[in-house]
């Protein structure tokens, strides 16, 4: 029997749970809200009705930063005092101040994919936040150890990522514009006359944001499938979407461009390390794209465990970090013999 598990509540969470359970050694749980396509918050109510019993766990993982999470871990805490909460970064950040305040207290740790996001926040706020850790990426492992592109079993297309614009799709305070980027792809591939798709984003395919507004649109419509089929296709191309690291752990050929974020600390550091060919203009993205269309790309080993973290032991070092942090926790929290008895 496990003793982790992890809830999931949204739609592009699907694939974190997926990792886990290939990996096997841990009970996933899905409220109703993964199968939505909304970026809206999930209902106290609908960790609620999961019906999980912490006390037999000794670890949680949680996938997001947000209130859904917290409250889960406050049930899980009320249920079972000596259980372990683990949040995990779920996305490339833009920001070190965006997400600074969001790890809420209730959780134990906070694991971030690779240890540039150690570094960035240490220059960013001149120190570590106590709770950060780098685990590395389950997500990016799980894709690493099954999936390896071949470019003699392509479909011969390129694969846009569609990536929204965070004050249309969320309604963010502060603006992301990716759409000047996007178009320029576009552009790119027109005078190329080169074939390609359109990825949509999971929660906004319908290019309508959690409060109705209309997100900016494309130059043809979009495809919906999972992210698995990504493999398929001879080129990735985006701004800044996760996407391209996941692209990248399938060892697939990638292609960037710029876009930027109003966030104070903007920082893109995969286009900085030069992680994937990274392009500012048109004419720079239209060479890179007939460069590496089909063609396989020799990533830096170093660059990719410096982002992603040390893929293909991710996994086992993650179980075993959770192993130890339970015994900790253990030896360190006793609980009374009225609570063993409840």
């Amino acid at each position: 029997m496990n003793k982790i598990c992890a809830i999931f509540n949204l739609r592009n969470h699907l694939p974190f749970g997926r990792a886990l359970k290939h990996f096997g050694w841990c009970d996933v749980y899905y409220t109703p809200f993964t199968k939505k396509a909304t970026g809206q918050a999930v209902p106290d109510k609908e960790i609620n009705k999961l019906n999980i019993n912490f006390k037999k766990y000794d670890v949680l993982l949680l996938q997001h930063e947000r209130q859904p999470d917290q409250y889960a871990a406050f049930f899980a805490k009320r249920q079972n005092p000596r259980i372990v909460v683990i949040g995990n970064q779920h996305g490339f950040y833009k920001s070190i101040l965006e997400i600074k305040d969001r790890p809420p207290n209730d959780f134990d740790y906070w694991n971030v994919w690779g240890k540039y996001w150690l570094d960035r926040s240490k220059k960013i706020l001149d120190k570590t936040p106590k709770k950060w850790i780098n685990l590395g990426s389950f997500l990016h492992d799980y894709y690493f150890q099954t999936k390896k592109w071949n470019p003699k079993k392509t479909n011969k297309k390129a694969l846009v990522i569609y990536e929204p614009n965070a004050h249309e799709s969320y309604q963010s305070k502060v603006r992301d514009i990716h759409s000047q980027g996007m178009r320029l792809i576009f552009k790119a591939l027109k005078e190329l006359k080169m074939p390609y798709d359109i990825k949509a984003h999971p929660l906004w395919p319908h290019l309508k944001g959690n409060d109705g507004t209309k997100m900016w649109t494309p130059p043809k419509k979009m495809k919906d499938f999972d992210i698995e089929r990504i493999i398929n296709y001879s080129l990735i191309l985006g701004c800044r979407s996760t996407v391209l690291l996941d692209a990248i752990a399938m060892r697939m050929p990638v292609v960037g461009t710029n876009s930027f974020s109003e966030w104070e600390d903007d920082h893109y550091g995969p286009a900085e390390k030069k992680l994937f060919p990274y392009a500012n203009t048109k004419n720079e993205l239209k060479k890179l794209i007939t460069k590496y269309f089909n063609h396989k790309i020799d990533y830096s080993k170093s660059k990719i465990k410096y982002f992603l973290g040390d893929l293909g032991k991710v996994s086992k070092n993650y179980y075993q970090f959770c192993e130890q942090a339970s015994q900790r926790k253990k030896r360190f929290i006793k609980i009374p013999l009225i609570g063993r008895l409840l």
